[in-house]
């Protein structure tokens, strides 16, 4: 539950600090003050990249879990896992906090967690570093590159290409932390939510608790709603969402093609599509 709620608290401030850069970028480029935009740029990446992280590192626990069954590795786990989180929170190499303070993660280890999200991350970074360092790429938006000979004036066409690059990867940024969303709140709404309702209610211990192997609880075949896809296992709405969801990802099936189908005695079904044909999925977790 603890590293749930730090987690999304993580997140929801990540999101904020990305919404605020978005403002001083609209502003500076209002304003025409690229060096600012140059700034506030890499600022973004970087905040971007520590989302990235921090879904990585999610999908990892995630992963690890669903094969443990040991509690002491279970706890070891968690427990790091939770210093990773509060790491991007509270790491800092001057202030010091009521709380605890910790030594931030690498902002290249943060960069590197784009992946196949972003391509020649590190080499878009630098790019963006040198509008933040005293180097050329900051000198070239206010003068015109000729040390000693040059006016304290850019040349505009060199200019509006360095800007339009600039602009270029703050929309990579953008979208990339829209399309993330989704994959947080399967994580945390479902994933985590699952895991605490089962230790909440007590119907599993913590040593079986983080399996995912169901394949012996599934039965049917899914052609139609005569034999759906059953989970003869789950006794919970939160079972029935974890069941689902490692089901839809071990037969590839994507969620999005989902209607809701209703049929006799009162059944409720999940239906998907893939390679064109339904899937029928009994809900019966309310059983």
């Amino acid at each position: 539950i603890k590293i749930t709620h730090q987690t999304q608290y993580l997140l929801l401030v990540i999101d904020k600090k990305c919404s605020e850069l978005g403002k001083a970028l609209i502003f500076a480029l209002n304003t025409g003050n690229y060096v600012a935009l140059g700034l506030s740029s890499r600022s973004l990446f970087e905040h971007a990249a520590s989302m990235a992280y921090l879904l990585n590192e999610l999908k990892s626990l995630d992963e690890k879990l669903g094969r443990q069954h040991e509690t002491e590795k279970i706890n070891a786990m968690l427990g790091a896992f939770s210093k990773k989180v509060e790491k991007l929170y509270y790491g800092t190499g001057y202030f010091e906090h009521a709380t605890r303070s910790l030594k931030p993660i690498h902002i290249n280890e943060l960069v590197k967690s784009f992946g196949n999200d972003i391509t020649d991350e590190k080499k878009k970074y630098a790019y963006l570093c040198d509008f933040v360092h005293p180097n050329l790429g900051v000198n070239l938006l206010i003068s015109d590159g000729g040390l000693g000979q040059g006016r304290v004036e850019p040349d505009q066409t060199i200019v509006s290409s360095l800007i339009g690059y600039i602009l270029e990867l703050d929309g990579d940024m953008a979208r990339f932390t829209d399309g993330k969303e989704a994959e947080f709140f399967d994580f945390l709404v479902f994933r985590m939510k699952y895991y605490c309702d089962e230790l909440l209610i007590g119907s599993s211990n913590i040593n079986n608790i983080f399996s995912r192997n169901i394949k012996k609880g599934i039965s049917g075949t899914g052609v139609s709603s005569k034999d759906p896809i059953t989970f003869s296992n789950v006794k919970s709405y939160s079972q029935y969402i974890n069941a689902l969801l490692q089901f839809l990802e071990d037969k590839e099936i994507d969620p999005l093609t989902r209607r809701g189908e209703y049929g006799a005695k009162g059944n409720n079904f999940d239906v998907y599509k893939k390679n064109g044909r339904d899937v029928w999925i009994l809900i019966n977790w309310q059983l």
